[in-house]
């Protein structure tokens, strides 16, 4: 469950890396340049010496002509970060994973499985550093519970024109073992057979964002997360926005991620009867 919070910085689109990225790495460039110019006023290379100001070759090179960018920067952060002032209702993010969830755990109870132990539950505190999730592997893998387990995260599986099947996760460099997503995919396939008129699926790795499952790939256990994507960004539909409402929740979506995780835990079963 996330507690997301409006953000301007969703509503950027292909420029969004470039903005982001562009501006943290204004930091290390400040800070050397700094350092340079720092130098060249100790040695006596300032044009202009007039305290507080001194104008240096750095500033003829590199500060002044990068006055603009700076100062879009600085209307940047307040735009995109300063408007963090209303919560959005998350039914896409992530109430659909909770939906997902609920719905795994309630069809379960009318068809039990045979062979394995399923928990159904949601996270809390994802967007302050996966905390829920962090704790709960902090907890159970000390105790040997994860070890021969497969933790299924949705991810805004509420709408979306494609969903995809994480492989790993690129904000925390994180490589997923491939056991439980390729797994994932031929339940996907498997379904799909039956139901041609499905949404498309893929393998895949988001450019940028995390889920809970990185916090099980880091301790070394099988995980995915499924999600729905909504643009070449591959982020979710009405990604924190003050539109992430019930209202915009497809159905359809949502029981085809529920269809496909069903039949990975069947498939998972059957295992366990060949062996």
């Amino acid at each position: 469950m996330d507690s997301a919070w409006e953000s301007g910085v969703a509503k950027f689109g292909k420029s969004l890396f470039i903005i982001t990225f562009g501006g943290a790495a204004l930091i290390p460039y400040a800070i050397v340049l700094s350092i340079i110019k720092s130098v060249q006023v100790i040695l006596g290379l300032s044009f202009v010496s007039l305290f507080p100001i001194t104008i240096t070759m750095s500033d003829l090179i590199f500060f002044i002509p990068f006055f603009g960018g700076w100062f879009w920067l600085l209307i940047y952060v307040l735009h995109a970060w300063g408007k963090r002032t209303r919560a959005t209702l998350g039914a896409n993010d992530n109430l659909s994973g909770v939906a997902i969830s609920l719905g795994v755990a309630r069809y379960l109870h009318e068809h039990p499985l045979k062979n394995i132990e399923v928990w159904c539950g949601a996270f809390g505190c994802e967007e302050c550093g996966d905390q829920g999730s962090k704790a709960f592997v902090a907890k159970y893998g000390v105790q040997g519970i994860l070890d021969d387990a497969h933790a299924v995260i949705p991810e805004s599986c509420g709408a979306g024109k494609k969903i995809m099947i994480w492989k790993g996760d690129k904000m925390h460099k994180t490589e997923y073992i491939e056991d439980t997503y390729e797994k994932m995919f031929l339940a996907y396939r498997k379904v799909k057979d039956e139901n041609p008129d499905m949404l498309e699926w893929h393998l895949g790795i988001p450019p940028f964002g995390s889920s809970d499952a990185c916090r099980f790939a880091q301790k070394g256990y099988r995980t995915t997360t499924i999600c729905g994507i909504e643009d070449e960004m591959k982020r979710p539909s009405n990604w924190h926005a003050i539109t992430d409402t019930p209202e915009n929740i497809d159905p359809t979506t949502l029981k085809q991620v529920l269809d496909v995780c069903l039949t990975f835990l069947e498939m998972l079963d059957s295992e366990m009867d060949d062996s």
